[in-house]
């Protein structure tokens, strides 16, 4: 029997006059639920919010099971592996030592990295394709090979449930498909993983249900072909997008008119 790894009801999320609502949604066991929207839309506040880190005015979320409200931090870390679009590097440590502190809440008080940890870092590092990386420091890497450290550090942690928010900016094409394909090969294994990205095109070949936000309202929820209609996306983002069949899955795919200069506002 399928699990529900996350479950929302009734969720309602105040910050900064801005009003997320989610009446219902679910995180079902080895499913990749897409987050897609505009810039502002409430993705990242609804990843903050599942994560514990944004307080819920009203509603209820369950994690495996279990009221948000009611867990623990390192009870939820050991269940939940957020990535935020940003994250802050305070020292310069070495790919390895980075991949490993996600290995943290996992370990009791005082007990040292093991064995069991260090493969775990080292099985992380080579799905995101920096193994060739571990002895160089973070502060001397490019921007998408620090973006594919902090995944594999998230990897490491080895949770139920991956909340990872705009993981593949900044990653080249190559980066960013390998990753997505590897994110499916987790979720057949049993984990749930719920992923925000402006790439349509991504979203709609690896994710198996999309949720479209639009001003903190949900606007479409349900299978890739369902949600990425021409319809639903011209009332989204206008006439800026075409959808065609891909010519391997004939999912959708989506991609940008080409507009002219004159068309552009000027000031």
């Amino acid at each position: 029997m399928t699990q529900i790894l996350i479950s929302a009801r009734n969720m309602r999320v105040r910050r900064n006059g801005f009003t997320l609502r989610i009446d219902r949604v679910d995180l079902s066991q080895r499913e990749v639920l897409g987050i897609i929207g505009p810039n502002g839309s409430g993705k990242s506040t609804l990843l903050r919010a599942v994560s514990g880190l944004l307080p819920l005015h009203s509603g209820a979320v369950s994690i495996c099971g279990q009221d948000l409200r009611n867990l623990e931090r390192k009870t939820l870390a050991g269940l939940i592996g957020f990535l935020p679009q940003d994250v802050p590097l305070l020292y310069p440590y070495s790919v390895t030592d980075t991949v490993l502190l996600g290995r943290y809440p996992r370990l009791r008080e005082w007990e040292r990295v093991g064995v069991r940890d260090r493969e775990a870092a080292a099985a992380a590092m080579e799905m995101t394709d920096v193994a060739d990386l571990a002895h160089r420091r973070i502060d001397r890497l490019s921007g998408g090979e620090l973006r594919r450290v902090l995944l594999a550090s998230v990897l490491a942690q080895e949770p139920r449930v991956l909340l990872l928010d705009e993981p593949l900016a900044g990653l080249d094409i190559h980066h960013s498909t390998v990753f997505a394909a590897a994110l499916r090969g987790l979720a057949a294994q049993g984990l749930g993983a719920v992923l925000v990205t402006h790439d349509l095109s991504i979203a709609s070949l690896y994710c198996d249900r999309l949720l479209l936000l639009v001003g903190g309202e949900v606007v479409a929820c349900g299978t890739p072909d369902t949600v990425l209609s021409p319809e639903i996306l011209a009332s989204v983002y206008g006439d800026s997008v075409m959808v065609m069949p891909h010519p391997e899955t004939a999912r959708p795919t989506v991609v940008p008119r080409y507009v002219q200069c004159d068309a552009l506002e000027r000031p």
